[in-house]
């Protein structure tokens, strides 16, 4: 089985692009396809967004700002996956796509139009949004990517479950800046896993690493 980790900001505009080109990649795979949306947080993720976007790194009201905003649509992406992960991701991509992100403010008002969108059962979602559990989950979200060695966003780890740990089993691709390239990377896997994850495919450049 394939697993597949898109690790994103999530008021990361190319994540979003990355985000939806994976998912609509996923039904054309004829092995069992296991995907995994990780949200990612920290000063480094924030400062690389800002100079992105040609904000003021050194402007710690707006980072802030952003961090707050971040925050708050990763909890609410993790509480939504209480009720199913495609509801989840649905929201999560509603979210990116439409909500007042482009000042960078949360607006929960707007969140709950969403959940009707998405038809989620808002009254089960805000007593998720307060478990416990759903800030453990952000947390462990977080040390997955510390461990699988994830510096910038959005990146994807793809790992062959059916291959040996010390055999080339797992790939990185760090920052897919170009959201392009998910079709090309999933169509080396579908027809050459093998080659995938044993050697470096053509164009993929220094980002690209075996593990």
């Amino acid at each position: 089985m394939i697993e597949i980790f898109l690790f994103f900001n999530p008021i990361g505009s190319v994540c979003l692009g990355t985000e939806q080109k994976l998912l609509r990649q996923l039904d054309k795979f004829q092995q069992e396809v296991r995907v995994h949306f990780v949200p990612v947080l920290n000063l480094d993720i924030m400062e690389q967004f800002m100079k992105r976007e040609q904000l003021s790194v050194g402007n710690l009201a707006k980072r802030n700002q952003l961090l707050r905003a971040a925050y708050n649509l990763a909890l609410d992406y993790k509480a939504a996956q209480y009720q199913g992960n495609k509801k989840a991701r649905m929201l999560l991509l509603r979210l990116q796509q439409h909500a007042p992100l482009v000042q960078y403010q949360y607006d929960a008002a707007f969140v709950a139009k969403m959940l009707d969108k998405c038809k989620l059962d808002q009254e089960m979602f805000y007593e998720d949004r307060q478990r416990s559990e759903v800030k453990m989950g952000f947390d462990s979200d977080q040390r997955t990517a510390n461990q699988m060695g994830i510096t910038q966003t959005p990146s994807l780890v793809i790992v062959d479950t059916d291959r040996k740990v010390d055999d080339g089993h797992a790939v990185l691709i760090e920052q897919i800046g170009d959201p392009a390239l998910i079709p090309h990377l999933c169509d080396l896997i579908r027809t050459d896993p093998a080659g995938f994850f044993t050697e470096r495919p053509e164009n993929m450049g220094s980002n690209f690493r075996i593990f």
